[in-house]
């Protein structure tokens, strides 16, 4: 493995332990908003207490299955699924960041193309996670 593949791998994990991280901070302030137990939330989910803690850890790499079940068992949303189209759109805009002028008009005809550059910010997220 070389050093650009291990980078890689250390960013993709990067960016789903921050995301796990962010749920458990948001599982843990409905718990607490709540009135309710880790045990409690184990119960209502018919998972094992064990789960529970590696949520409330940011150390669980959940399934939609899962979230689905967190969310019943809170009774709220936490994960928000973006609109399709505007998902298409900003990632597509995240995949290429193109000079729309130099591609599709001519050297000596500025008008044919109104849009000089198309770019977006590559930090954008498919779906964004509730806050409490």
């Amino acid at each position: 493995m070389t050093e650009w593949e291990a980078l890689s791998i250390k960013l993709e994990q990067t960016v789903w332990k921050s995301k796990a991280i962010s749920i458990a901070f948001t599982v843990l302030a409905l718990l607490d908003q709540k009135g309710m137990s880790k045990q409690e939330l184990a119960i209502k989910m018919n998972v094992k207490p064990q789960f529970v803690s590696r949520i409330v850890k940011g150390k669980a790499n959940l399934t939609l299955e899962t979230l689905v079940k967190l969310e019943q068992a809170l009774g709220t949303a936490i994960i928000e699924v973006v609109d399709p189209t505007e998902t298409i759109s900003c990632h597509s805009q995240n995949l290429f960041n193109l000079d729309w002028k130099n591609r599709f008009s001519s050297a000596n005809s500025a008008e044919t193309s109104p849009v000089t550059t198309v770019s977006a910010d590559t930090d954008a997220s498919l779906f964004s996670i509730k806050a409490a």
